[in-house]
């Protein structure tokens, strides 16, 4: 799991333990191994952002992320980007073309309908996108029947 929001970066909150991060790796040479650590209670890897003064969007545009990206492949079975999200930001097109495929995460009841539509025309990914509904919160009253049906 690679955190790629450089502006509010989350990763790091989450206990993980690594004193470099992605924006040490793109601007130094720290290596790949040092920006990422082992989480304990579950078989994951992470790299957080790391120490960054330079906007993300030059960082991100660097053939070195293609390499970082490169070495994780081989090491790594799948590789999740954490991304700002895609209004009003261009980042996600420059991470989108090192992406293999997109997920769209959109919290019911809170994200307006017109900001995913515009969110979905922004992308310029010739990969595939799916969309994540988060937050969904209860069931619908018809679909408690169908989990009662399934009990008997």
């Amino acid at each position: 799991l690679i955190d790629c929001d450089f502006k509010y970066p989350v990763l790091h909150r989450y206990g993980v333990a690594s004193e470099f991060g992605l924006a040490d790796c793109l601007t130094s040479d720290v290596p790949v191994e040092a920006c990422i650590s082992a989480c304990e209670e579950v078989p994951c890897w992470t790299m957080p952002v790391g120490n960054s003064k330079i906007h993300a969007n030059h960082l991100l545009k660097t053939n070195r992320l293609a390499d970082i990206l490169q070495r994780l492949r081989m090491q790594f079975d799948y590789i999740l980007i954490n991304t700002p999200p895609i209004l009003p930001l261009a980042d996600m097109n420059v991470l989108a073309a090192h992406a293999d495929a997109l997920l769209l995460i959109v919290r019911a009841g809170s994200t307006p309908q017109q900001f995913v539509r515009r969110a979905l025309s922004t992308v310029r990914a010739d990969i595939p996108m799916h969309v994540i509904l988060n937050g969904a919160g209860s069931l619908p009253h018809y679909m408690y029947d169908y989990q009662e049906m399934a009990q008997v």
